[in-house]
């Protein structure tokens, strides 16, 4: 073979191993992209997943010390939080979220549940292998339910055939210090959810507020579907007895505005209830569908 034949061949022989080595090359740097791919899909996923359980939430509380514990995530059953306080520190501005009572009939404790700016829905939860079923909350600050912001809600499902109750130590359910929608409702009319409250010394405030609207510019919305207002519940001889509240009323402050509320199957045991459907202050009205309001007053004393 003359060297300049050899010469190609070895050129030829060269430049297929470059070709070859360019292959690996390129399928190295593929594999390469293929794995970044990877990594990407994997961060967004979870950042996918880390922002839909910031903003859409379902947390579990259970107030009895031997299940519930706010060391706990409260994301599952077999890992719920002890207090409502705990849970409801878990919330960010702009979620929506479901806070799961459960209803053991073990006092869920607290002073006031102050949302942020957010949707919040309090349900109750059985299991089948309790031995009492009811769902009991006690709120020991002046204010049970409060918000921060424009655009906050907080609806009360407290659904199921079992006793619900709100015992309250002060004497307003709900307060506003924005523009809110309020709800609390039982799915059934043999199961009320009854609202209660008395202080530590048995003396009642002068009135008892269910909902106040501190600042709001447009309209505020209270909704009531089964509830019962009343200051002490009592059973005698196998019947409850409610004792009347002094004074039951929706109020509002003359910064102009409304409140729309709407009522089913709601009885207020109470001396005064203040009259739905009139301007409460100057340029403050109150809206209200009141065929569901049932303002039930103490018997008059017969005279002697």
């Amino acid at each position: 073979m003359s060297s300049l034949s050899k010469s190609v061949a070895e050129l030829a022989n060269s430049n297929a191993n470059l070709t070859q080595q360019c292959s690996e090359l390129t399928d190295d740097i593929n594999q390469l992209l293929l794995n970044v791919d990877n990594k990407v899909d994997t961060a967004f996923s979870k950042v996918r997943g880390e922002i839909k359980n910031t903003f859409e939430q379902v947390l579990y509380v259970n107030a009895d010390q031997a299940l519930g514990s706010d060391s706990n995530d409260g994301l599952s059953l077999q890992t719920p939080l002890k207090t409502i306080k705990a849970a409801v520190a878990k919330l960010v501005p702009g979620c929506f979220a479901r806070i799961m009572l459960a209803a053991n009939d073990v006092e869920h404790v607290c002073a006031t549940v102050t949302v942020p700016d957010c949707s919040v829905i309090f349900s109750a939860y059985t299991e089948d292998d309790w031995q009492a079923i009811g769902l009991k909350m006690r709120f020991s600050g002046s204010i049970a339910f409060n918000t921060r912001g424009d655009n906050a809600s907080i609806s009360l499902e407290l659904f199921g055939e079992f006793q619900k109750t709100i015992l309250m130590a002060g004497n307003r359910l709900f307060e506003n210090l924005g523009k809110a929608a309020f709800s609390l409702a039982s799915d059934s009319a043999s199961f009320p959810v009854v609202v209660f409250h008395r202080n530590t010394t048995g003396q009642f405030f002068p009135y008892f507020v269910a909902a106040n609207y501190a600042k709001f510019s447009k309209i505020g919305l209270l909704t009531m579907s089964n509830v019962t207002f009343a200051s002490h519940i009592s059973n005698i001889a196998g019947e409850t007895v409610y004792e009347p509240m002094p004074h039951i009323r929706l109020d509002t402050p003359p910064v102009g505005g409304a409140v729309l509320a709407v009522f089913n199957n709601v009885d207020m045991h109470c001396e005064q209830l203040s009259n739905p459907g009139v301007e409460l202050a100057t340029g403050c009205y109150l809206i209200s569908k009141v065929t569901g309001l049932n303002h039930i007053a103490p018997p008059v004393a017969a005279s002697s």
